[in-house]
């Protein structure tokens, strides 16, 4: 065998080599389908009415993706991979991350629930701070007020009925809430007669 042959017949086994691995390598990218290649998922900021549900409010880019949901407030909205409903006044930040096999896409957005109707005001009197439905308690007790607006900025004067969920003790007197607890705890205010209510998360600091 000469020379020439020698490379001629190098030449066809190093061909045959690549054809291998580059054969290898498409069957690999087809086994990952285009939809797993670009998984994206993107939500815009979302604005609703206490009691109001939105359906199909995100756009899935395949069928058989998991999607899953944090927020960073409970007791405002019930959210599911359909819908979203609004139960009570505030705001919430979702993290929203969708997977499809080995593809992971995640969003951010914010939900705001809103009573056209009616708004409030919380009157921190002694060891607390209040942010966006939430009470922050610097000790084991604290004092606050509530007041309820209608559209037209009058206060409401109607009877404030009130509970405690989660262990503690929670009283008013004389307009003012006095709260005992030694852990996180949620309260529930309402004035019934003008379906009115908001949930306080209540955050020990």
């Amino acid at each position: 065998m000469n020379n020439r042959t020698i490379y001629i017949v190098s030449g066809c086994i190093i061909l045959g080599i690549a054809i291998i691995i580059a054969l290898t390598y498409i069957i690999l990218i087809s086994n990952v389908s285009a939809s797993d290649l670009f998984l994206r998922v993107n939500v815009n900021d979302i604005t609703l009415n206490k009691g109001e549900v939105i359906e199909n409010f995100y756009t899935p880019s395949k069928e058989d993706e998991i999607v899953e949901f944090e927020v960073d407030k409970e007791n405002i909205i019930n959210i599911t991979e359909t819908k979203i409903e609004a139960i009570s006044v505030g705001q919430v930040n979702v993290v929203i991350t969708v997977k499809a096999g080995e593809s992971i896409a995640k969003d951010n957005f914010t939900v705001t629930v809103v009573n056209n109707e009616y708004s409030f005001d919380i009157n921190c009197i002694l060891d607390c701070t209040y942010d966006d439905n939430t009470l922050y308690i610097t000790s084991n007790m604290c004092m606050f007020g509530l007041s309820v607006y209608d559209i037209y900025g009058n206060k409401m004067e109607e009877e404030i009925s009130y509970k405690l969920i989660g262990s503690g003790l929670l009283q008013k007197e004389m307009g003012r809430f006095c709260l005992v607890c030694d852990e996180n705890c949620t309260i529930v205010i309402a004035m019934d007669k003008i379906d009115f209510e908001i949930n306080l998360n209540v955050v020990i600091v």
